[in-house]
Parts: structure tokens; sequence; C-alpha cells
């Protein structure tokens, strides 16, 4: 029976040693994180320099003359509906094979003369700047049922 009480022993000696270990284990773990976080760290105060806010860049705003190309071939315009601002420039490229001879409709010679380019040779183009604001129709006068439309704004 004594060597039983003595194992009971020895087993609760040896429980006992490892708990007080483990505790001693999370103890020093605990304070070991609390010391490397509450180390000082060093801080050095640095003079506040002025914000200087850099001075605004005068925005100069350049304007791109817009310019819309007309596309005559043998389908006719394309595109044969343009909106268009003022100031903006209209090509007219002539590139159906044979040549043509733009004006507007209803063919009035002071209306609106820009849109009377006349004659455009195949391979060439020519163009007019668009400054009145209005509704024009226009045509191939070689080709009567080749026409189109453009439209202006006073933006």
């Amino acid at each position: 029976m004594r060597s039983l009480l003595r194992w009971v022993y020895v087993i609760f000696i040896s429980m006992m040693l490892v708990i007080f270990g483990a505790l001693i284990g999370v103890y020093l773990h605990k304070n070991d994180n609390f010391l490397k976080s509450s180390k000082t760290n060093t801080i050095s105060k640095q003079k506040n320099k002025p914000i200087v806010k850099p001075k605004p860049k005068p925005v100069i705003k350049q304007t791109k003359p817009q310019s819309i190309t007309i596309d005559y071939d043998v389908y006719g315009f394309m595109p044969n509906i343009v909106h268009a601002k003022i100031g903006t420039q209209i090509i007219v490229d002539n590139t159906s094979g044979g040549p043509m001879y733009f004006q507007a409709l209803p063919y009035q010679p002071n209306q609106n003369p820009e849109l009377d380019l006349g004659f455009i040779a195949n391979d060439q183009e020519k163009s007019f700047v668009l400054t009145v604001s209005g509704t024009w129709q226009f045509q191939n006068q070689y080709e009567g049922s080749d026409r189109g439309l453009i439209t202006t704004n006073f933006n």
C-alpha cells in the first residue's frame, strides 16, 4: 500500500510541476510581450515647417478647331447627317472614283456660301468652316439623289 501511495505522490508532484511550469511559461510569455511593447521609442521632435501651398498654374484653355469629315463614295455621303457647333471645320472628301459638285439645297448662292464648294475631283477634298447657325441640306449636283443634312447650333 505504501508503494501505491508513493506512486500517487509522485504523479501528484509531477502534475503540479507541469502545471507550475506551464503557468510560469505563460507568465513569462505575457511579460515578454509586455516588455517588447513597452520599450521606449525614440521620438524626435521635428520643427514644424510651414505648409506652403503651391501657386496654381494659370489654365490656358486651348481650343482645338474641331473638324468633321464627310466622305463621298459610290454609296453617297457618309455621314449624311451632321450635327456640329459653329466654328467646326467640315471637310468633304471625294473617294467616289469620279468628280462631284457639292452645293447647298435649295440652291441660293447667297443663302450660305460656305456650303457651295463646287467641283471636287476624285481623291480630292475641300473644306469650309460653319459660321452661321441653322440647318441646311446639301447634295452632289451631278447625282441629285445623293443628299445630306448639316445642323449647327449657337454653342
